[in-house]
C-alpha cells in the first residue's frame, strides 16, 4: 500500500503534507504524531514548565563529565579540522618541546593558520613572546 501524501496531526487535528511532520527515528519511515509547528509549540511549552535551576544543574554536570569532549570539538570548530584529528593531538598527551604533561594546548601558525603540534601552556607563551621568529629564538638560545 502506497503512502498517503498528507497526515493528520493529532494535536492540531490539521490535514498537513507529509514534509510538515517530521521523521520518526525509532520507526524506518515514519513521521511523528504531531506536525512540526505543533512540535516546535509543545517543545517550548515544556521548556517553559521546566525547573530553571534544575536545567542548570544537568547541564553543569554534563559540562564537567564532557570537559575534554567540549574542548576538543571547540579545538576542530576553530581550526577547522575533524573531531577525530584533534583526539588523536591532544591523544599525545605531552609538550612537543619540553615532554610536560601539565596545561596542553594545540598549537598553531598564526601566519598560515596550519597547527603545528601540542605544546604546554608555558612553551605555547614562550613562542609567543618571541613571535614564532625562529631567528630571535636563535638569538635567544645564544644569549643562555
Amino acid at each position: 500500500m502506497k503512502p498517503s501524501k498528507t497526515k493528520v496531526c493529532k494535536d492540531c487535528g490539521k490535514r498537513r503534507s507529509r514534509d510538515a511532520f517530521y521523521a520518526d527515528r525509532k520507526r524506518e519511515g515514519a513521521l511523528h504524531t504531531y506536525c512540526k509547528a505543533c512540535c516546535k509549540r509543545r517543545a517550548k511549552e515544556a521548556y517553559a514548565r521546566s525547573d530553571k535551576v534544575e536545567r542548570n544543574r544537568v547541564h553543569r554536570e554534563w559540562v564537567r563529565a564532557n570537559r575534554e569532549h567540549i574542548r576538543a570539538y571547540k579545538t576542530a570548530q576553530t581550526h577547522g579540522i575533524s573531531l577525530d584529528e584533534v583526539k588523536k593531538l591532544l591523544a599525545r598527551g605531552c609538550c612537543d618541546i619540553c615532554g610536560s604533561t601539565e596545561k596542553l594546548c594545540v598549537d598553531h601558525c598564526h601566519r598560515e593558520g596550519h597547527l603545528r603540534g601540542l605544546l604546554c601552556a608555558a612553551c605555547n607563551k614562550g613562542l609567543g613572546f618571541f613571535r614564532d621568529d625562529p631567528a630571535l629564538l636563535q638569538k635567544a638560545a645564544r644569549y643562555l
